[in-house]
């Protein structure tokens, strides 16, 4: 468990990957539950697969990212 603000080291291996980010309710004092899955693919593809709460957008806004350091 932790929060947004705090880091955690995750070795990935170099490849293609679909991120899959959710989030889910909270437990223990946390609003929410973040899961992040990277599965690997041969090609990247950026979709919204399901939007609630304050998720209004039906497609992708921005598919481009600088990498964490």
């Amino acid at each position: 468990m932790g929060s947004v603000c705090e880091t955690h080291p995750v070795a990935v291996p170099e490849g293609i990957y679909d991120l899959v980010f959710e989030a889910l309710p909270g437990a223990g004092g946390y609003i929410f539950t973040l899961r992040l899955t990277f599965a690997p693919t041969r090609e990247g593809t950026f979709r919204i697969v399901r939007r609630g709460g304050d998720i209004t957008a039906d497609q992708v806004l921005r598919a481009t990212a600088e990498p964490a350091l």
